[in-house]
């Protein structure tokens, strides 16, 4: 039955019932954020929401630029910065910001499922009855899949993003005039490429679902090829064009890279099939067993299956005599999108070593997002009268009496209690005496501190081990490289995983052995609080994103024949460790280096020197090569005698220091010192051959040498 239009008299009253409802919604998503308060602003937590809000002070509303900065590998500046910044425009304290915007998150989706249910009417259909059955709906499934919805800045903008997509896609298939479809073909081109490369995940929850039903729709639907067809070019350029414009970035982490499903897929694939297989239905049917751990979520679950299954065949489509013919298609192109996005999310992160809330969200709202949209189609169009407002008021009623009442105060900061909140009060109240107002601490403690003091205390994230700059989604000019006070976080029993306390913890000994015994020293919490003369404490100083841990170098030699090249069987190498110097670079003085050499090397060899194997400052002294005491009691002899490394060798990426006498400046992960010609060896079994060599390298500052991947 045709919904009636609205008329003038009607309208106010219902946009001011509506927004009424809304503000109940919205109430309720604020409420559940609130809750959820001491997971937000944990340890392990904060300090990753924080980076949005770091970013738009620093380059939107600073003097900082893009290059400035190392982006970890969801830049997020298409995704959540245009959502988040009306927000962090408000000025309020960060804690209630982050509060703000997860409302929001709940508050943009419901205007989305609202723009769909309109999309697939074909028709205004601003009704109070779908209005409140809406927002009923909404908050009973919304508020209870899991916490995707409320944890801001963990990528469910990029599906917030996704549902405009497949709406778009909708509105593409029943396109007439050929202005108005490419014009979306254009737009999804263009959104598609900001918004993949802010959000390599983009590419998975929505990009390549839409690519498949286009793929669908080109090989088995007469009628919509033209349309299939430049579909699919769309996606293939909004993923190009995500790839160029992510590579314009400075600093970077590769997504693809960094995905953890991992470059040999289809290897995996290709080579044990059967296994392969077996892996994604066990996973298959852990996330079916995963969406019935909670009753809402196992409700939407099951309605959806129930719902979206018969739905995307058209001649069931067609009962539906209550819809016009243009709202039945629409709606089964919606179930069919809605299972695709599912099924291939669910197949294609099966192979991932992790699972986590925040990869799984377009698998786990689709569903929620799927059912609220049909159910209020189906309730604002059926002839129940006043039914579906009652509906609504009864499900925002449930909703609200279900929420814990009693955690909620205004007066306390949405941090009180927390960890971050108990270690920077004590800070702000014991450090003010020595006047220390910039330190240092691990990534988790750094950017929470900062931000929860009221005294003023900037501190800046080190990795553990390395002592440099912790780089992870932080910017070059936030690090003075001259502190008063480090903070030194007890690692639990469970970081004990490889690498977790090196590159996470700061390592006290090492703290200590650079800058000496503290000034003052107290504990807050199981966090130690070593206080220096102000400006007095020095770190790393060397920009990596990466530091070898422990921090030092490889040294090695390469040897070849004529009939051989050079290879790693036939090198050998040995690793130097590092010490940090005071001035905030690591350094290897005359440190003495011998290689032994394999027996029976031949004649005409041709030697390699790698120095170093990262770039920086090295210097070669005293090469030599020399056969040491056989067994019959014979005395070592030099082979190779002090070559001029000037005049002996050729050198690949290496260039002479300015203003250091014998030094030469690594411009290169890849330099070595090749001789110029081949030396006679002694053949016999007997002769114990050593490479020997004196090495000296320092850091190079990064105004000489950047070290960072890419």
């Amino acid at each position: 039955m045709p919904m009636p239009r609205l008329t003038r008299n009607s309208s106010l009253g219902i946009a001011l019932t509506g927004s009424f409802v809304t503000g109940v919604f919205a109430l309720l998503m604020f409420m559940g954020a609130y809750d959820l308060r001491h997971h937000f602003f944990s340890r392990f937590r904060f300090a990753d929401l924080l980076y949005t809000p770091t970013l738009i002070d620093d380059v939107l509303l600073g003097d900082g630029h893009l290059k400035d900065w190392f982006f970890w590998p969801t830049p997020q500046i298409f995704t959540e910065i245009p959502l988040y910044l009306p927000i962090h425009l408000l000025s309020l304290p960060q804690e209630w910001a982050t509060l703000l915007y997860s409302t929001c998150q709940g508050i943009y989706t419901l205007f989305i499922c609202y723009w769909l249910v309109r999309l697939i009417a074909n028709r205004i259909t601003l009704a109070l009855g779908m209005l409140t059955l809406l927002c009923g709906l909404s908050a009973v499934f919304l508020t209870n899949v899991d916490v995707s919805i409320y944890l801001p800045f963990y990528h469910y903008s990029s599906f917030i993003f996704g549902l405009f997509f497949f709406g778009a896609l909708i509105e593409l298939r029943a396109s007439v005039d050929w202005r108005r479809t490419t014009f979306i073909l254009g737009l999804m081109a263009v959104a598609g490429s900001l918004l993949g490369s802010a959000d390599f995940i983009f590419v998975a929850w929505v990009l390549l679902p839409i690519g498949f039903v286009a793929l669908y729709c080109l090989l088995f639907v007469q009628g919509l090829r033209l349309k299939s067809a430049a579909t699919i070019v769309v996606v293939v350029l909004a993923i190009v064009g995500a790839r160029l414009l992510w590579s314009t970035l400075e600093f970077k982490v590769d997504p693809v890279r960094y995905s953890r499903t991992g470059g040999e897929l289809f290897e995996r694939l290709l080579e044990d099939p059967i296994a392969f297989v077996q892996a994604m239905v066990v996973y298959v049917w852990a996330f079916i067993k995963m969406q019935y751990t909670n009753v809402f979520r196992g409700v939407a679950f099951t309605l959806f299956v129930l719902l979206a299954l018969p739905l995307s065949y058209a001649p069931i489509c067609r009962r539906l005599d209550w819809l016009d013919a243009e709202s039945q298609l629409r709606l089964r192109d919606f179930s069919v999108i809605a299972l695709v996005v599912v099924s291939l999310n669910v197949f294609g992160f099966s192979h991932h070593d992790q699972q986590p809330e925040r990869y799984m969200t377009a698998a786990n709202y689709t569903p929620v997002i799927y059912v609220v949209v049909v159910l209020t189609l189906g309730g604002a169009f059926w002839s129940w009268g006043r039914l579906p407002t009652l509906v609504g008021v009864v499900l925002l009623g449930f909703s609200v009496v279900r929420v814990d009442w009693m955690g909620f105060d205004l007066r306390a900061r949405p941090s009180s209690g927390t960890e971050a909140n108990v270690l920077t009060s004590c800070l702000d109240a014991y450090l003010p005496q020595y006047n220390a107002k910039r330190g240092v601490s691990d990534w988790f403690q750094a950017r929470a501190t900062t931000e929860l003091s009221r005294s003023g205390l900037t501190v800046v994230p080190v990795h553990g081990s390395s002592l440099k700059p912790f780089w992870w989604a932080s910017s070059r000019r936030e690090f003075p490289h001259a502190y008063d006070f480090a903070l030194l976080h007890e690692p639990s029993r469970t970081d004990s995983s490889w690498g977790t306390r090196d590159w996470y913890y700061v390592n006290r000994d090492r703290m200590i052995r650079v800058n000496g015994a503290p000034l003052a020293s107290t504990h807050c919490g199981d966090t130690e609080v070593l206080v220096y003369p102000p400006g007095e404490l020095r770190v790393g100083r060397k920009m990596t994103n990466q530091p070898r841990v422990p921090v030092g170098i490889f040294t090695q030699v390469y040897w070849r024949t004529p009939d051989q090249g050079f290879d790693e069987s036939r090198s050998v190498k040995t690793f130097i460790e590092a010490e940090l110097g005071r001035d905030g670079y690591y350094a290897i003085d005359s440190i003495p280096v011998r290689l032994a050499l394999p027996k029976g090397l031949g004649r005409a060899v041709v030697f390699r020197i790698d120095a170093v194997d990262v770039p920086g400052f090295v210097r070669v002294r005293k090469p030599l090569l020399v056969d040491q005491a056989s067994d019959n009691g014979e005395k070592s002899r030099a082979v190779l005698h002090r070559p001029i490394l000037d005049k002996h060798f050729s050198f690949n990426h290496l260039r002479r220091a300015v203003d250091r006498p014998g030094w030469w400046e690594t411009v290169s992960f890849d330099s070595w010192f090749l001789a110029n010609h081949a030396y006679e060896l002694p053949t016999d079994e007997s002769s114990n051959l050593e490479f020997q060599y004196v090495l000296d390298w320092r850091e190079a500052p990064d105004s000489t040498v950047l070290t960072v991947k890419r």
